[in-house]
């Protein structure tokens, strides 16, 4: 079966609509007098070129659609509930750590006592456990 010349032109063509974003990305852009150009110029500075999510391509000022603005604000809501769970969790560590540090100081001093207090005082050091 014979390709037209037409076929293959948009074949090529075809290929390489698929690869100039790549060729694109990968060749440095310069700014110069308010222009852009591929071509370096005295006094103009190369511009980075890759998409940003969020950001307007041409201004580079942020405009976000409102699934965007919901999706960070969901994100921000769910690192700071972790936030508050990592938190809520060391002052429980905290408090279990305290009770067992009384509880050993009321019984009896012994190597091995004094050596199980230590390591609960290391360990409330390490949580950054305040003293009561």
């Amino acid at each position: 079966m014979k390709r037209t010349t037409a076929a293959r032109s948009s074949l090529a063509l075809a290929a390489l609509l698929c690869l100039s974003p790549h060729a694109v990305a990968q060749q440095p852009v310069y700014r110069c007098n308010g222009t852009y150009t591929d071509q370096p110029c005295a006094g103009g500075h190369e511009v980075d070129i890759r998409p940003t999510e969020g950001a307007h391509s041409l201004s580079g000022q942020k405009k976000q659609s409102l699934e965007a603005q919901l999706r960070d604000a969901t994100r921000s809501a769910d690192q700071g509930v972790n936030k508050g769970v990592q938190q809520a969790h060391t002052a429980m560590k905290c408090q279990q750590l305290q009770k067992e540090r009384m509880r050993l100081d009321q019984t009896s001093t012994g190597t091995e006592l004094a050596g199980r207090r230590l390591e609960v005082r290391q360990q409330q050091f390490k949580l950054g456990c305040r003293r009561n």
